[in-house]
């Protein structure tokens, strides 16, 4: 008997009131199996007008703020419902292994939970003015209001969860929002659409366009307000560059150091970076990439990661005991695996991994590798790292910030004068002591400095980002 395979699920663009697709239609593959999963509409010409238009008119009408938390709230709830169609399509769309996909989904809970309880907390302040002889009789408020339509652009390494810090937040502060998820991971926002449509988002708040021709149409648009990237630094740089005076989220990668002192527990700190260095495959902003260890601990710490590396089960991502799936693709995966090849060329070595299948890549730890390797100085995104001696913190710690990113770093030590010493010269946005650098939780800041970005995601501090702050001052009158 001849078994028919089913059709691809199909997805349309949500525009305003209307699901449309008017632009054809694009296969997304599952990045394990190399096979097309779903098909998503393609945006036509006029979508990205329409859109824009349907954004505007959504944020022109007030969702007043206890209908915003309600509707985050039911949303976060309406996830929770749909874990396990997520968490297959996280697996599907991304190849992210099913254990970091239940991660995800649960932390995309509490986006939406965090993101809720902060709609309710969109305010200002009272400002008495006699701090002045001028400001005698005077007073003053502050009060925050919605930029209006906020696009948002989203990577494909975490394609629930990054989408969530962009658009709950967005939502909280009271702006619509028009969404452009990667062409290769486009799934998880329209199912996220349909979960807030149930919530009781209102039309228009929330839309969403995929396809190769609408980043740019939505950097030129002069209907956005407000845009927040998540991606290469060249694109961010190119969007800056674009879009003038409109203001600005723009998260775009790292190249993580941790520094593992010598009074550190080893045996914590390699598994902790192995675990956290070949998450997702490495394929984290604030992956683990480079490990500078004192030379008192050097062997036994390189030791300890590579057997924690060799551990990591590599495979099927809907198999629940593997830590290491696919990366996106096999383009990827071979340009990571050139970049092993040329730092071994120069000099470095290797103390395990740089095995290739396809678009697996497993867990590769390098040693002696020249600082202007591209493993060394530029972000990887893969599963690599690479670890060197250190006889002076000083000097360590110089070594970390030698490249041009600073989104997150770590330090792992027994001791506070170390640790404080380390937070204070560290040139990151964010500082974990005794865990590896990819440590998050939603609600702090989230953000990088030098080339690693502008601004800071969470929900508290993107609100703040995606609103404008208005004063009020009033010339009061002693009563008659």
């Amino acid at each position: 008997m001849t078994v028919t395979p089913s059709a691809p699920q199909r997805f349309a663009l949500p525009i305003g009131d209307s699901m449309v697709a008017g632009g054809g239609w694009a296969a997304v593959t599952d990045k394990y199996r190399g096979e097309p999963a779903y098909e998503v509409a393609l945006a036509a010409a006029d979508d990205v007008d329409d859109a824009v238009a349907a954004a505007r008119a959504a944020a022109a009408a007030t969702l007043p703020a206890h209908r915003r938390y309600e509707i985050l709230m039911a949303a976060a709830q309406g996830i929770a419902t749909a874990r396990d169609t997520l968490v297959e399509t996280l697996i599907t769309e991304a190849g992210k292994p099913r254990k970091a996909s239940v991660n995800e989904v649960r932390r995309t809970i509490e986006t939406f939970q965090w993101s809720a309880e902060e709609a309710k907390r969109v305010g200002g302040e009272a400002m008495p003015l006699d701090g002045t002889p001028d400001g005698e009789g005077r007073y003053a408020i502050t009060l925050r209001q919605p930029v209006g339509v906020v696009v948002a652009i989203t990577p494909a390494n975490s394609p629930l969860n990054l989408v969530a810090h962009k658009v709950a937040p967005a939502i909280a502060a009271g702006n619509a929002v028009v969404l452009k998820p990667p062409q290769a991971t486009p799934v998880c926002s329209l199912i996220l659409h349909r979960i807030l449509a149930a919530a009781g988002l209102p039309p228009g708040y929330l839309n969403v366009l995929v396809g190769p021709e609408v980043g740019e149409a939505l950097l030129a648009h002069p209907g956005v307000d407000f845009y927040n990237f998540t991606g290469s630094e060249g694109v961010g740089e190119h969007l800056r560059r674009t879009v003038g005076l409109r203001d600005s989220i723009l998260e775009l990668g790292g190249n993580s150091p941790v520094l593992v002192h010598a009074d550190a527990d080893i045996a914590r700190a390699a598994a902790a970076c192995a675990g956290k260095g070949f998450l997702a495959a490495g394929q984290a902003c604030t992956s683990v990439q480079r490990i500078h260890v004192h030379r008192d601990v050097y062997a036994g710490f390189v030791e300890a990661l590579r057997a924690a590396a060799e551990r990591l089960v590599v495979g099927d991502p809907r198999d629940p005991r593997t830590d290491v799936g696919p990366m996106i693709s096999e383009r990827e995966a071979d340009r990571v695996e050139s970049w092993v090849q040329d730092a071994l060329a120069a000099g470095a070595t290797r103390a395990t991994g740089g095995r290739r299948d396809g678009a697996l890549l497993w867990p590769t730890v390098l040693e002696n590798v020249p600082r202007s390797a591209s493993v060394y100085c530029s972000e990887v995104f893969g599963p690599v790292v690479v670890v060197e001696p250190y006889d002076d913190l000083e000097a360590a710690i110089d070594a970390a910030n030698s490249t041009r990113y600073g989104l997150h770093s770590a330090v792992f030590t027994a001791s506070l004068d170390v640790a404080f010493h380390v937070i204070e010269r560290l040139e990151a946005g964010g500082v974990v002591v005794n865990d590896a650098s990819q440590w998050r939780t939603e609600f702090v800041p989230f953000g990088g400095v030098k080339r690693s970005g502008i601004g800071r995601e969470g929900p508290r501090y993107a609100i703040d980002r995606m609103s404008r702050l208005k004063v009020a001052m009033f010339a009061l009158r002693p009563p008659a």
